[in-house]
């Protein structure tokens, strides 16, 4: 298999990283790694269904270590890392609770609180008392 540069343009490299983020698991994210980075770069690679049966071609062929032949193909895992990781994660769902905070308005806590108490307090007045007694011994209930 021969490629036609040894490395990956930066619109070529945030196409590849957007398809791997769309998938759920790290095998499916590395089949599709492996599998467009063939389909971008390499220059004989023929007709295929999809990313699965280029990867096989890929790693079947003994001549070909992706790494060794791409100059920046190691920086598409590290990319996605990043963006996958707890950090980035976190800071999605705190900017989406945010926006949620933002959308519902000015939120009075403190009558929220005092409410409650009152819930609290009214359950509490209506608290029924515990039935007293129970079975005789002959196996009456009192």
């Amino acid at each position: 298999m021969k490629f036609t540069r040894n490395y990956l343009t930066s619109e070529e490299l945030t196409f590849i990283i957007n398809a791997m983020l769309e998938k759920e698991t790290a095998l499916e994210r590395e089949i599709v790694k492996v599998g467009l980075v063939a389909q971008i770069l390499a220059e004989d690679l023929g007709e295929f269904e999809n990313c699965d049966d280029i990867y096989d071609k890929v790693v079947a062929d003994n001549n070909i270590h992706l790494p060794s032949i791409i100059r920046n193909y190691d920086i598409i895992d590290k990319i996605v890392a990043e963006e996958l990781s707890v950090t980035n994660v976190i800071k999605d769902f705190v900017k989406d609770i945010n926006e949620k905070l933002d959308k519902m308005g000015d939120i009075d806590l403190n009558g929220s609180i005092a409410q409650l108490k009152e819930l609290i307090e009214k359950q509490e007045q209506e608290k029924v008392a515990p039935i007293k007694g129970g079975r005789k011994k002959n196996g009456t209930i009192s």
